[in-house]
């Protein structure tokens, strides 16, 4: 796993790991036989031992023994062959230049992610990585499942080889793709990349109204009635969204013009009016997952301005009376707008008369 020979007189090995590899040379003379054989100096591994024909070498992490090498036969005469030479190379460098893109989006060293929020199958796309020191041994793509909830993805299974240009997958669950390749010496490159499948909508919000100011301000199921002629505040509040998968990102209210000021604060907006404010409407609100996926369709609310009173109502009671009784007559008054609240007859408290006329005040 960590030294290569590429059967043309060069031995690869990887120093990040600790390992052994055996040089052997072999000659022949048919004179006076083969006396021995010498090597030149293997520096920089962490041991090198000659025991015959074989140069044994040990190598570690801090090794840095590289270089053209030879060897060379004596006969009993004390003659010399001529140097064969060989290579020994030290390849601590993974395989580089290749890429794994998912779902449009590039695996990268440290991970990356992206959502697919429709169809059934994520495209996949590789280029080869290469190897300049002792060659590409691997290049695989894999992936693994797990459950996607709320946006977070639990733990993954067992990893699968994945192979052609479209890869399955099912709404509510994690993908994490992984290439890996590999050279000759075991030096390791790996990119990841997550795709999250959420091709469902989220459920859409309901509304509700709060802090109302008193007086001034009429709920009536998702209509919200004020008087602009007396300042006040009230609250739009979007309730009730839900993703499974990916969970709410945050809400999208439409803009609501005419008010002293809107500030949105996560599912609500606040809103404050006055006597100038001339704001009112049907308005939306929409849910949105962390895939920016909205919720459909739009929930609707209104904000009515009410500055018109009740009227068309009648109140007639004979100025005179012979009687300890009165007739009563009345219409009672009616609101196109927020609605009529009360309609209420009152009296005063009884005055005598002074001079046949009826008192100014002390009612």
């Amino acid at each position: 796993g960590n030294t290569h020979d590429d059967g043309a007189g060069t031995l690869y090995y990887r120093p990040s790991a600790g390992g052994t590899f055996r040089v052997d040379a072999a000659s022949t003379d048919a004179e006076s036989g083969v006396q021995g054989y010498t090597f030149s100096p293997l520096s920089g591994f962490a041991s090198t031992n000659q025991s015959g024909a074989s140069l044994n070498v040990t190598f570690n992490g801090s090794s840095t023994g590289s270089g053209a090498f030879t060897v060379h036969a004596t006969n009993n005469a004390g003659l010399d062959s001529s140097d064969a030479g060989y290579n020994v190379t030290a390849d601590s460098t993974a395989p580089s230049g290749g890429s794994l893109t998912v779902n449009g989006t590039a695996a990268m060293g440290a991970g990356s992610s992206s959502y697919l929020t429709s169809g059934g199958s994520v495209a996949v796309a590789t280029t080869p990585y290469s190897d300049g020191g002792s060659g590409l041994a691997s290049q695989v793509v894999t992936v693994q499942q797990a459950t996607l909830s709320n946006d977070s993805c639990g733990a993954y299974g067992g990893a699968s080889v994945v192979g052609g240009a479209s890869y399955g997958v099912a709404n509510g669950t994690c993908y994490l793709f992984t290439i890996t390749a590999t050279d000759n010496v075991g030096n390791v490159t790996t990119a990841q990349t997550t795709v999250k499948v959420d091709t469902t909508a989220p459920v859409a919000p309901g509304i509700s109204f709060t802090g109302a100011s008193g007086g001034n301000t009429f709920v009536s199921g998702t209509t919200l009635y004020y008087r602009p002629s007396a300042g006040g505040a009230f609250t739009v509040n979007a309730t009730g969204a839900s993703d499974p998968e990916t969970g709410i990102a945050g809400y999208t209210f439409s803009t609501l013009n005419g008010f002293v000021s809107t500030t949105q604060n996560g599912n609500h907006v606040d809103v404050t009016f006055d006597g100038s404010s001339t704001g009112g409407g049907a308005y939306t609100v929409v849910a949105n997952n962390n895939a920016s996926v909205s919720s459909t369709p739009a929930t609707g609310f209104s904000v009515t301005k009410d500055s018109t009173a009740p009227s068309g109502g009648l109140l007639s009671i004979n100025p005179y009376s012979g009687s300890l009784s009165v007739a009563i007559a009345k219409t009672d008054f009616t609101d196109a707008g927020s609605g009529i609240a009360s309609n209420v007859v009152t009296r005063s408290n009884p005055q005598a008369p002074l001079a046949g006329a009826c008192p100014v005040g002390g009612y």
